[in-house]
């Protein structure tokens, strides 16, 4: 079980490091800059944060995932509070899936967005109501 969790950490940061060489590179230096201001633009301030915490958590994640591994073969790797580190990333990172399920698929302001994720398409009614910055030259 061990060896499934650190290979499916080593595949989830591959696919992360993946999709920036390989992927489209200009949108997510657009997106990089828009999340410098927490103001919102492209994407709402609870997108921003949502984006900046699960970034911050992946290198989080990675190097507490590595401290652990290679701790378990050499002690100079080994540091007292990397377990509660890596543990405690798990839960806040539940915390933050619990929320964002919820906005995507109960609350009632923002279930619409979750048709505009699967199909690309929102009303502009909703669009207008959530992003009036879209329609503004």
């Amino acid at each position: 079980m061990k060896d499934i969790h650190f290979w499916g950490g080593v595949g989830w940061i591959a696919a992360l490091v993946l999709i920036a060489l390989l992927g489209d590179r200009r949108g997510l230096l657009r997106t990089a800059r828009d999340l410098e201001r927490l103001q919102p633009s492209r994407l709402n301030v609870g997108q921003k944060i949502n984006a900046l915490l699960s970034a911050a958590f992946a290198l989080l994640f990675l190097a507490s995932g590595l401290l652990l591994h290679f701790g378990e073969q050499d002690t100079r790797f080994r540091w007292a509070s990397t377990v509660v580190l890596h543990d405690g990333l798990l839960y806040a990172s539940l915390v933050l899936l619990t929320g964002h399920l919820y906005l995507a698929l109960i609350h009632p302001a923002t279930r619409h967005s979750l048709r505009g994720m699967t199909t690309g398409k929102v009303s502009e009614e909703w669009a207008r109501r959530h992003y009036p910055r879209w329609f503004q030259p």
